[in-house]
């Protein structure tokens, strides 16, 4: 799969992982 992932894709996902950390984040701290 990886040798069908665009440039544009990898990019997306890169963001997608560091938004999730950051939400992760905000919610062991709300708590």
């Amino acid at each position: 799969m990886q040798a069908f992932a665009t440039p544009g894709a990898n990019t997306m996902n890169k963001f997608a992982v560091l938004v999730k950390k950051a939400v992760r984040h905000r919610l062991q701290e709300a708590y």
